[in-house]
């Protein structure tokens, strides 16, 4: 239910900043500014439109794959965050 999730809740509505590496993801937005290590993460869930980084039930981080600016930077993300979770499933 990611539209009712976003409509929702307030900072979905920030323009925000994802930086990836194979250590950490830097989170960074207007009010906010924050470094989490991939381990807080189980599982990559892959949609047509989506990608859902799995914490725990019903908490997750999803990012739009609208966002990669071209195949390449998306297949990184994708090679980085497979190595990092254990599980990865297409929804």
């Amino acid at each position: 239910m990611p539209i009712l999730k976003f409509k929702q809740t307030a900072k979905y509505h920030e323009e925000y900043t994802l930086v990836f590496s194979k250590e950490t993801i830097k989170f960074q937005t207007q009010s906010i500014e924050s470094e989490m290590k991939w381990d807080i993460y189980s599982a990559l869930w892959e949609s047509h439109d989506f990608y859902y980084l799995i914490q725990a039930p019903r908490i997750y981080t999803l990012i739009p794959k609208r966002v990669f600016k071209d195949l390449n930077e998306k297949q990184l993300f994708e090679e980085i965050a497979q190595s990092r979770v254990k599980t990865t499933k297409h929804v």
